[in-house]
């Protein structure tokens, strides 16, 4: 297994990125960038609007990689940072990358 991205829905529309994970050996190799194109084609294809994420305090990496592709911080608590972003516009940023 290279990578994964795992989603949920929480709503009629709004799915939640759980969790994902890419193998170390293929960070730096765009699969990443591919898996997130195929999920937001998965997404577009269930009528998916909205997808949110929660990344934990001091995860910079994880901070800057969702801040770069769009997504508006909702709320910040002492454990988590909850992100959100309309589909077609992560679609959007994901073709112009």
């Amino acid at each position: 297994l290279a990578g994964y991205v795992a989603l949920r829905p929480v709503g009629e529309a709004h799915w939640e990125i759980v969790s994902v994970n890419l193998h170390p050996w293929y960070r730096s190799t765009g699969l990443y960038r591919r898996l997130l194109i195929r999920t937001v084609a998965l997404l577009l294809s269930h009528g998916a609007h909205t997808l949110s994420s929660l990344v934990l305090p001091g995860h910079e990496v994880a901070i800057r990689f969702h801040e770069k592709l769009g997504f508006a911080r909702e709320r910040e608590t002492p454990q988590s940072i909850h992100y959100t972003i309309r589909v077609v516009d992560l679609a959007r940023r994901l073709r112009q990358a």
